[in-house]
């Protein structure tokens, strides 16, 4: 029975929130500045799987995040900000908390993601999402079964240096 919180709710967050409550989620917290994509994402959760709890928060609900925060699984830090060398921390660093679990689906090096791993943090970028995306859409377009999933992570990590 896991619980996710997500920050940001865009096309990213809608596949992985979906598919987290289709394989059983207890709880997903979703933390948007517009709370009306929040909680048009959290519908579709629901359709996937009524039983698991969705919670929709506004940027200002500061305590409210704390909680989802502190009661999560994982954090997964969903939104555009990162992309860019000079952008800002796309989480507030006084939300996170040594040991937390967070994931960038991000896949350059990001200030948050340095920044929760000099707190203590469990941190993961988001290589593996991008490359078993590359792997799935390889499969789809050759109409194969198994992509070559190391020459991809290879070709993946040279193009990354």
């Amino acid at each position: 029975e896991s619980r996710f919180t997500f920050w940001g709710t865009g096309g990213a967050a809608r596949a992985c929130g979906v598919y987290f409550a289709s394989a059983g989620a207890k709880e997903i917290n979703l933390v948007n500045r517009t709370v009306s994509k929040a909680e048009k994402l959290a519908e579709d959760i629901l359709k996937a799987n009524s039983s698991c709890t969705v919670n929709c928060l506004g940027l200002d609900e500061h305590s409210a995040i704390q909680s989802a925060f502190n009661a999560s699984d994982v954090i997964i830090q969903s939104t555009s900000i990162g992309l860019h060398a000079d952008d800002e921390c796309s989480i507030p660093l006084g939300f996170m908390d040594k040991g937390m679990n967070i994931f960038e689906m991000i896949y350059r090096p990001t200030l948050l993601l340095s920044e929760a791993e000099k707190m203590g943090c469990n941190v993961i970028d988001g290589k593996g999402m991008l490359l078993y995306q590359g792997v799935k859409s390889f499969s789809i377009w050759n109409g194969i079964e198994n992509s070559p999933v190391d020459a991809m992570r290879e070709g993946l990590r040279q193009a990354l240096l």
